[in-house]
């Protein structure tokens, strides 16, 4: 009898370093590791905080070149805080030692983090990928070099920016987004983040309106650019008018993409998500 697939899925965060000269994979690889390394985690909401858990090195062949990546799992975990504790059972204050390091209700989910292309996978599942996108932003930051800034945005459905490049018609965009670190994509993508590079601009956020016609031109590349841009590396909310001739507000910052694989073989996971995601991810210097 076959194997029975098992279907994994993903989300995918695109983590950058905006700097001069441009990031090595190393540079990305040193970061990571060093969060591990120094245990730090990161308090997104009042009593909640992430973690690395774990963290391995990983080796895949592409391309004839031996590319490295990291793997392991991230916690969840409860913060509390205080030491006067009221026990319901004697109606009376208690003074309540909790022991060093320890913290309650911890939930773990499977990473996988490829340099080369600076993408940080998340299985689908415990974690929001807001919260993981947040932790990442300020974990990694607080090990950047001098003139180095860490830009984390995780990536946006395909069908939400369709569904606005392809509406009837955009009254709207307010659109924040950064340049890539040479991803390959669509021609008015490449245009659009060719002039943020060249003029050095590291991010727009713009309320973009319509003239008197009361329309944006959808097909003009600055218009068609930044919302191919946005996808990867930041995020838009579109005002339309949809095919059933409704005016609908899309905030692409509410629809993460989900990348499914199927596999045989679990121990094979890794190499394999790591080549789906090469794959997808053409560089113009893949190192």
């Amino acid at each position: 009898m076959a194997n029975q697939k098992k279907k994994v899925s993903l989300y995918c965060i695109n983590v950058k370093i905006q700097s001069e000269p441009k990031p090595t994979p190393m540079d990305y690889y040193e970061i990571i590791t060093k969060v591990f390394k120094n245990d730090g985690f990161v308090n997104y909401i009042s009593d909640k905080a992430i973690a690395f858990k774990t963290q391995f090195a990983g080796k895949i062949e592409f391309h004839k070149k031996e590319l490295p990546y990291v793997y392991g799992k991230l916690v969840r975990f409860t913060i509390i805080k205080g030491s006067n504790w009221y026990n319901r059972g004697t109606k009376d204050y208690s003074d309540v030692t909790i022991p060093e390091n320890m913290y309650p209700n911890p939930v773990e989910v499977d990473y996988i983090f490829i340099p080369s292309i600076h993408r940080f996978l998340l299985i689908k599942g415990v974690l929001s990928v807001r919260n993981v996108e947040k932790f990442i932003q300020e974990s990694f930051s607080e090990y950047t070099k001098k003139g180095q800034e860490i830009v984390a945005n995780f990536q946006k459905s395909k069908d939400a920016i369709e569904k606005v490049l392809n509406s009837k018609s955009l009254l709207s965009l307010d659109v924040d987004v950064s340049y890539t670190n040479d991803d390959i994509g669509p021609d008015a993508k490449e245009l659009i983040d060719g002039m943020l590079k060249e003029a050095g601009i590291g991010n727009i956020n713009s309320k973009i309106r319509p003239d008197s016609t009361g329309v944006l031109d959808k097909k003009s590349k600055m218009i068609e650019g930044l919302i191919e841009l946005s996808r990867d590396n930041g995020s838009v909310t579109a005002s339309i008018i949809n095919s059933n001739d409704k005016k609908e507000k899309i905030e692409t910052i509410n629809h993460p993409e989900i990348t499914s694989i199927e596999i045989d073989d679990e121990d094979q996971l890794n190499n394999n998500v790591v080549l789906l995601f090469l794959k997808k991810y053409p560089r113009q210097n893949v190192v």
